[in-house]
Formats: C-alpha cells, structure tokens, sequence
C-alpha cells in the first residue's frame, strides 16, 4: 500500500508533469558507487550514534523479523528516500530555494510523517518525541547531505536501510 500511496503520485508527477526518466530525475543511474559508499559509511555511524538512546531506555522499534521489520529496512528507505530527497529536495532547489533551506524544509517534512506513524502505534510520549525527534531530524539533514555530496539518491536510501536495520538489532 505505502508503495501505491507514496510512489506512484512520485513517479506519475516526474513523468506527466516533468517529463523526464525518472532514473535520471531521481539520481538513481548517476554516481552509483559514490552513492553506495556514502551511504553505508554515514549510515553505520549515525546508526552507531543515533542508537545511544538505549542508554536512557528508550526500547528498539522491533524486536523480530516480520513483515514490519521488512518494510523498515527496505520498503520504507526506499519510499521515504524518493519522496523526500528525490521529488520534495529536488523541487525546493528548482524552485530556487538554498541546499540549507531545502534539506531543512525537506528534514522537517520527514520528521512530521515520522510523529504522525508514532502517533498511531502509540509511542508518543514527550520522552520518544523529544529524542526521537531530534534523532530523525538530524538523519533527515544527513541524508540531504549525502545525497547532494554523493550525487546519488543510492546513498540517502542505502544510509536509511542501514541505520534502520541497526535499530532492529
């Protein structure tokens, strides 16, 4: 469902309305290897980082493998990336807006979906919001900035799989 809900629109709109290849538009067939490199690099270490939270007890996501723990570290990477960083990123430059002022845009943007999903499984206390938030915040300006470094959208996806999968461990 998330694949219809959040690609299609993405791929319809770079397709009808930009009318360009959507592998070109989304820097997915540009700078492979600097985009697998940046993103398993940066993505370990934030994973590393951002996972310190388990010092002051705020518990993992997930516990086991099931079908959610495969939509966090594929599915959701690889949507969220397009989106974000692909469409909303790209979008802000074009319009004219600065690489700081698009990744903060687009970094604020992908903080709101993420309290919006907690919020519906329930984790919304002041003590998930305050790190966590902070937490996906700063990913989201780390993820901009891999992807402009890169020149790749591989490397903000790669970076988000990695650092969703060390959440599961």
């Amino acid at each position: 469902m998330k694949l219809l809900v959040w690609i299609l629109p993405a791929i319809l709109y770079i397709q009808f309305i930009k009318q360009q290849s959507i592998l070109n538009y989304l820097y997915l067939n540009k700078n492979i290897k600097a985009g697998i490199i940046w993103g398993l690099a940066v993505g370990t270490i934030f994973a590393l980082i951002s996972n310190i939270g388990h010092l002051f007890g705020i518990p993992s996501s997930f516990k086991q493998w099931d079908i959610v723990a495969i939509n966090a570290v594929i599915v959701a990477p690889f949507v969220e990336e397009i989106v974000f960083r692909g469409v909303v990123f790209q979008e802000l430059q074009e319009i004219g807006l600065s690489f700081n002022k698009s990744n903060i845009i687009t970094a604020l943007l992908f903080l709101i979906v993420h309290i919006i999903g907690w919020g519906f499984m329930g984790k919304a206390t002041l003590n998930y919001l305050l790190f966590s938030g902070i937490t996906v915040f700063v990913f989201g300006i780390i993820l901009g900035f891999i992807k402009q470094q890169s020149k790749s959208l591989w490397a903000s996806i790669i970076c988000h799989m990695v650092n969703n999968l060390f959440s599961l461990i």
